[in-house]
Order: structure tokens, then C-alpha cells, then sequence
């Protein structure tokens, strides 16, 4: 978990890492390995993470973490720490947003028309407000009946 908290440290503040490993990772037993060889795979940089943690390039990554261009993820996506631990989850998002089906989406997109643009980005930027978005976003993922690819 030492390494895990050292990498996921380079994309956020050093009190939100355990925020964001209690209440997202460890509640969901995300496997740690997965995490950290997913963040590489999503950031195309499989030969400084693989010389620095000597892990082997056969089956790298999940299945998922493969199928996601950094370029083409929405803004409210970006986040590296939930991309590389819930890459399936994105994916599933990216499938179904267009048609609405979901529902943390929906009710952010209202939060955002009543707050303002200003407003809104105030709030979306506290950890405890994107963690809680991707918990909601997680748990419709889990009780639509789909696995979790990175436990």
C-alpha cells in the first residue's frame, strides 16, 4: 500500500490519498498492483514504471485500462486515481452517457445548472465531493449487475 500511496501522491495532496484509498479503493478491495501498473498503461508509460518496479510486461494492466485514450476523457474523468483503479467503470460510463442512464451524472449536470459555472468547479474540486460523484457512479456500475474488474 507504501507504493501505491508514493505514485498516487504525484496526482494528489498528500491528506487526500487516504480519503481517496479508504473510502474508494478499500471498500471496493481494489487491488493495489492493478492500480499502479493500470495508472502506467493509461499514461503510456509502460518502460519508466516497469524499470522502477521491475514488473513484467506480460498480462500488464486490466483488460479495460487498454481501451482508454487519456486525450479523449472528459474532464470530469481526468482523474488518474480513479481511471486506473475503476477503468471499467469508465468505460461503461463513456457507453452510456449519451443516452443518459447515469444517474450521478444526471444529478451533477443539475448541481452545475444550479450552482454556475464558478461555483461549480469550486465544488467538483473538493476530494470528499469527487470521491462521493464516484462512489455513486461505482455502486450503479455494481447494481446494474457488473463485476468490478480490478478487484
Amino acid at each position: 500500500m507504501n507504493e501505491l500511496r508514493k505514485i498516487i501522491g504525484q496526482y494528489v495532496e498528500i491528506e487526500e490519498i487516504d480519503y481517496i484509498i479508504e473510502f474508494l479503493y478499500k471498500k471496493d478491495k481494489i487491488k493495489p498492483e492493478l492500480i499502479i501498473q493500470n495508472i502506467s498503461v493509461i499514461a503510456k508509460d509502460y518502460h519508466t514504471m516497469l524499470s522502477q518496479f521491475s514488473i513484467p510486461i506480460k498480462n500488464y494492466g486490466s483488460k479495460s485500462a487498454h481501451e482508454i485514450f487519456p486525450v479523449l476523457v472528459s474532464p470530469l474523468f481526468k482523474n488518474i486515481w480513479f481511471l486506473s483503479a475503476y477503468p471499467d467503470v469508465y468505460n461503461w460510463v463513456e457507453q452510456n452517457e449519451l443516452f443518459g442512464k447515469i444517474k450521478a451524472l444526471n444529478s451533477l449536470e443539475e448541481l452545475a445548472n444550479r450552482l454556475g459555472e464558478s461555483e461549480f468547479i469550486k465544488y467538483i474540486s473538493n476530494i470528499e465531493h469527487q470521491v462521493k460523484f464516484y462512489r455513486e457512479v461505482i455502486e450503479q456500475y455494481v447494481n446494474e449487475g457488473d463485476l468490478l474488474e480490478c478487484t
